[in-house]
């Protein structure tokens, strides 16, 4: 007798759902060691290159986590704190109408510089989609990621936030410009934690909660939206004269999980697409 035994792995991670949208990506495609101000790809953006601000910014090599398909170099944000807390911004301005409505999810790489860091719990990073009340950040206070929506902040403290470990941070900010909703997400993963994510069923909000292992949760704030035509900010903070340095990479702005998530080269993932658009691995056994 023979028996087969057949292993499918789905491929709903290639699919994103009706409505959804790429807002913004920026993979820092550019020369190693080019200033931010030549900085001019990407898509979604009005402004022909980002600002550097008062950050020393420049293009280093790019960041990677396990199998996911990235490119080019990673944006290293450099800043010197005063002698109390004080912060830098770079930015670039969107070319869209905005997020009034839905939900809005962030994802970026992003690795902690513990050569160049001198004080680190004094040392932060945030993200802000705008100058609103959306926004997610590395803490200055401890090693935590951080997710606000609204007026306050929730944080998750994981020792790999801090030493030097890449890690994918991913957010969502539900039922934007409703009165009533969901409460706002964030999720790290390591490496291994994103490979098992993707051998384990793709890209999905369940497989962010199966697999990240640093999770937080902030409480639904009403009527925020993402205002068009406002700049996408990266801004280094630090205080008692510390010098915050960190690394971005893969930037994205979405209205699904599957927008903002890369997911592995199809030669990574072996046959995909093989028998109705799956994964297969055909494993026979045989019985005398």
């Amino acid at each position: 007798m023979r028996k087969a035994i057949i292993t499918v792995w789905s491929v709903a991670l290639l699919a994103g759902s009706a409505g959804a949208a790429l807002l913004v990506e920026e993979q820092f495609d550019y020369g190693i060691g080019s200033a931010s101000s030549t900085w001019n790809g990407g898509t979604g953006f009005s402004s022909s290159a980002w600002s550097p601000g008062t950050t020393g910014t420049t293009l280093d090599n790019g960041l990677s986590l396990g199998n996911m398909q990235v490119a080019g170099g990673s944006a290293h944000i450099q800043f010197t704190a005063g002698s109390a807390f004080s912060a830098g911004t770079m930015g670039r301005q969107f070319n869209n109408a905005g997020a009034s409505s839905g939900d809005l999810w962030m994802a970026y790489l992003l690795q902690f510089d513990t050569t160049r860091s001198t004080i680190p719990l004094d040392e932060a990073l945030e993200v802000r989609p705008g100058a609103g009340d959306i926004r997610t950040k590395i803490d200055e206070n401890s090693s935590a990621i951080g997710v606000r929506y609204g007026s306050a902040w929730s944080s998750a403290v994981d020792s790999s936030v801090k030493d030097g470990t890449t890690l994918l941070f991913v957010s969502k900010f539900p039922d934007l410009g409703s009165a009533t909703g969901s409460s706002a997400r964030g999720w790290g993963m390591t490496a291994a934690e994103y490979d098992s994510m993707i051998a384990n069923g793709g890209v999905s909000e369940a497989n962010l909660d199966s697999y990240a292992g640093i999770q937080l949760t902030k409480a639904f704030s009403a009527n925020e939206t993402m205002a068009g035509n406002v700049s996408m900010q990266l801004v280094p903070i630090g205080r008692n004269s510390s010098t915050p340095s960190f690394y971005i990479d893969e930037l994205r702005l979405g209205t699904t999980v599957n927008d903002v998530v890369a997911i592995p080269e199809p030669a990574t993932m072996g046959l995909v697409a093989l028998f109705g658009g799956g994964l297969v691995l055909l494993r026979r056994k045989f019985a005398m």
